[in-house]
């Protein structure tokens, strides 16, 4: 970052120090030092470009979106999880249900529920 505001700046014709000045603020709340490209434990492989990565997803059949969104309608919590940890092998279990965020009715509106699944 340093270096793309250095040269901007001496592109536009300008001098660093004498017509602006640099400051670095550090890291704001959330804000991330590098980005995970790939999970742990993904494969993943060069494509036709040397520079782009694919990832090859594992067994994540497309199936249990459609089995999960019927668990979900259904207000089973039960196959909601086994389905996430399928799906999102970081998930770690826990499911919030109406009774502790009042903007999240699993099953209370079907219709609803899979609008929110399918975006």
């Amino acid at each position: 970052i340093d270096d793309l505001a250095r040269e901007l700046i001496r592109l536009s014709g300008l001098e660093v120090g004498r017509d602006i000045d640099i400051q670095y603020t550090g890291l704001r709340p959330g804000e991330k030092l590098f980005e995970e490209l790939f999970l742990g434990g993904e494969n993943y492989a060069r494509t036709q470009h040397h520079k782009i990565f694919a990832a090859q997803t594992l067994a994540r059949p497309i199936a249990a979106l459609d089995e999960l969104i019927e668990a979900a309608q259904a207000g089973d919590l039960a196959r909601v999880r086994e389905f996430l940890r399928l799906l999102v092998p970081e998930y770690n279990g826990q499911v919030m249900s109406a009774s502790t965020d009042p903007t999240i009715a699993v099953g209370e509106s079907s219709t609803q529920g899979a609008n929110l699944m399918q975006t």
